[in-house]
């Protein structure tokens, strides 16, 4: 029997696997410019994120305790700290006061949390961080350095599987001086990885020995904890489905966005150019479809999806 039905297949650009304009807007808006004060008029200037609709607001311990960061360490924070924030920018004149919070964590990370809540949403945590080793990632936060008071975006990737005892992840993402407790996103920008730490740098050459990320899985207590994003950090290849005459089209397990899915087999019979499989974008996910002539007949096709990255 011959084949003259049609099999369509619809490859998206790997540049969609990057995070939207839409996204990125999202994640401006939650990140906060942090100041804290001490008694004796020092003041250091860090990053941090906002993590709850109550005003909670993730950063660095460090950064609130006025200390060198390497992300090694768990510094004390010292009660005659006073901390503000404002969000989306550096305006220390705007900044809002915040409080710092009971919680504390085994690894170099502290909330904070804004006396009166803002409303510009908070990000959640990626729940798929297991295996992300050569993943792309990015920091969101303020360079001391810059000449603006805008937030920069500056990529890298994993270079360490799991966190150590530390609970800091190494990555080739070059933070700078007042990143610190910024906001660090897998590249589609769907959940917090982490929140940058730090750096260690060679004596003899200044290059850098790591950049760190404190883990985002270790920023949890038996009273706080992130919640999870409902979007893949990290999609991975997906399992087959198939579809055949007769059936609803089939959602595929994979955003248009995040990845690309091809027909991996088809069967049956295609006897006319009506007998057709296909797969389609719809909304934010492909789809996987067909159509039958007049002369009957049954057919189909099966689909899988990989991630762009």
């Amino acid at each position: 029997m011959r084949l003259v039905g049609s099999l369509i297949l619809i490859v998206a650009s790997a540049l969609g696997a990057a995070a939207t304009a839409q996204d990125m807007e999202a994640l401006r808006t939650t990140t906060v410019a942090i100041f804290c004060t001490k008694s004796d008029g020092s003041s250091v200037q860090g990053s941090g994120v906002l993590v709850s609709d109550d005003g909670h607001v993730l950063t660095a311990a460090h950064v609130v305790a006025g200390t060198t960061g390497t992300a090694r360490e768990v510094p004390d924070i010292p009660n005659d700290v006073t901390c503000k924030g404002s969000i989306g920018v550096v305006d220390p004149n705007n900044a809002q006061p915040m409080i710092v919070q009971p919680h504390r964590f085994t690894v170099d990370a502290v909330l904070l949390k804004f006396v009166v809540p803002p409303v510009s949403g908070f990000q959640k945590a990626c729940a798929d961080n297991d295996t992300v080793i050569g993943r792309d990632i990015f920091a969101a936060a303020f360079r001391g350095t810059s000449n603006t008071s805008q937030v920069s975006f500056i990529g890298g990737a994993i270079s360490t599987n799991q966190p150590d005892r530390y609970g800091v992840i190494e990555t080739t993402a070059p933070t700078l001086r007042g990143m610190s407790g910024g906001p660090v996103f897998s590249r589609n920008g769907a959940g917090l990885v982490g929140i940058v730490g730090g750096a260690e740098f060679q004596e003899a050459d200044g290059s850098a020995s790591y950049y760190g990320v404190v883990s985002i899985d270790l920023v949890a207590t038996a009273t706080f904890s992130l919640e999870d994003s409902d979007r893949p950090c990290f999609p991975t290849r997906t399992e087959l489905v198939s579809w055949q005459t007769g059936k609803e089209p089939v959602k595929l397990d994979m955003r248009v966005d995040e990845g690309y899915c091809s027909v991996q087999s088809v069967f049956g019979q295609f006897n006319e150019v009506e007998d057709r499989v296909e797969i389609i974008e719809a909304g934010d996910h492909y789809y996987l479809q067909g159509s039958a002539g007049d002369l009957g007949g049954t057919h189909g096709a099966s689909a899988i999806c990989f991630p762009f990255n």
